[in-house]
């Protein structure tokens, strides 16, 4: 009995001691309401920022899909530059840290855009703007990497159809310097090899006085669609994000 006992009581230490050290630092479900982003950014093909929603009717917002659940929706009118949601409310990713970010995504149209996702410099000095992009481009998911000052690497490159349901987990290495961060990205619960053959690419990941995801859609200027996105999390592991 007293073998028994002490089973008990370690399965109930070790339960605890797991929830404790649960590395999840953000969790951004569509069931948080908006409120689980820093801001909603919608931008009219002037360039000028107008409410959520638009004018033309763009719009972040929870909605309820018959297989997920509650999830996000990004809808880009035609007239619109961008509909985006901007950073993790409470996150602010600092130099030297590391992050896993996971979602899953589903697009309305592979028409060539400029992001479905930023990690976007804000501040000064900036060399960057924005260190990683994902954007559709003939066809094709891609992530770029741009360099300080000037250039564009395309680091993967794959296939997407329109109205499929994918899933991202990216690992960002926050630094400041051209040598110390670092960018690995999993597609479809696979680890991906990116144009260096390897599966990291390093790189300067912080630019300006601070750095954030972004979701959504930007660019596309003349065509309306959406980007679904559901199960946004970020975390200091893989385990955190998966799905």
């Amino acid at each position: 009995m007293k073998v028994k006992i002490t089973s008990v009581v370690s399965l109930a230490v070790a339960m605890i001691c797991g929830t404790a050290n649960a590395t999840l630092i953000w969790n951004g479900s569509a069931t948080g309401g908006l409120g689980v982003f820093k801001n909603i950014n919608i931008q009219d093909k002037n360039d000028n920022y107008v409410s959520n929603p638009s004018p033309n009717g763009s719009v972040a917002q929870a909605i309820n899909d018959p297989t997920y659940g509650t999830i996000w929706q990004f809808y880009k009118d035609n007239d619109d530059r961008r509909c985006e949601a901007h950073g993790a409310n409470g996150v602010d990713p600092a130099i030297g840290s590391q992050y896993y970010i996971g979602w899953g995504f589903k697009i309305t149209s592979t028409v060539d855009d400029n992001a479905i996702f930023q990690w976007k410099s804000y501040g000064s000095p900036m060399v960057q703007n924005f260190p990683l992009v994902m954007k559709m481009v003939g066809g094709n998911l891609q992530l770029h990497y741009f360099p300080p000052n000037s250039g564009d690497v395309v680091l993967w490159s794959q296939s997407v159809s329109a109205n499929s349901w994918h899933k991202v987990y990216l690992r960002i290495k926050v630094s400041d310097q051209t040598s110390g961060g670092s960018v690995s990205l999993w597609f479809d619960d696979a680890s991906q090899t990116l144009s260096n053959g390897s599966t990291s690419y390093t790189g300067k990941t912080f630019d300006g006085s601070s750095v954030d995801p972004k979701w959504g859609i930007y660019g596309a200027v003349g065509t309306s669609m959406s980007d679904y996105v559901r199960h946004l999390r970020i975390g200091t592991a893989l385990t955190d994000v998966q799905f």
